[in-house]
């Protein structure tokens, strides 16, 4: 799950809280208070207990461009993958590797039949010096598409059979 995608659940969440019916008050005021904690909150909270508290900070973390590209999504000018991608271009081109290999991961899991995904995460992976990571992203993409030369070329270019 990325940043994008907490921040997008929180935004749904707002949606549809916004026509929940329980703005009574006095007597009929319901007995529980319907707020919800913030889901990137909890999550940079499950991050620190987990001991990593780089990737919590990076939870917490506002970002005009995700804030945009759910903004985007909302208004059904774009869809979640095309959210995904643009984020993920504008981390790249910022030098974000880590942004940029988040969105792209959880693009491909979204939708892991586009093979584009999978081989532009495995050459994030390259330029992040994980071998490993890449070989994975191009074993990924040759289980949707056998006969890529794109991802076997990758898959290759990681060292990792």
């Amino acid at each position: 799950v990325s940043r994008l995608d907490l921040t997008l659940a929180e935004a749904r969440l707002a949606q549809l809280k916004n026509r929940w019916p329980y703005h009574r008050t006095g007597d009929e005021a319901p007995p529980i208070d319907y707020r919800f904690p913030s889901i990137r909150a909890e999550a940079a909270e499950l991050y620190e207990a987990a001991g990593d508290t780089l990737l919590a900070a990076w939870v917490r973390a506002r970002s005009e461009r995700d804030e945009q590209a759910v903004r985007s999504v909302l208004r059904h000018r774009i869809d979640i993958l095309e959210a995904h991608r643009s984020v993920a271009a504008d981390a790249l081109s910022g030098g974000d590797l880590r942004t940029a290999e988040r969105e792209l991961f959880a693009a491909a899991r979204l939708f892991p039949v586009d093979t584009t995904l999978w081989i532009t995460l495995g050459r994030v992976r390259l330029d992040l010096g994980d071998h490993d990571g890449a070989a994975e992203a191009a074993r990924a993409a040759l289980a949707w598409n056998p006969g890529s030369s794109e991802a076997q070329r990758l898959l290759e270019t990681a060292g990792r059979p």
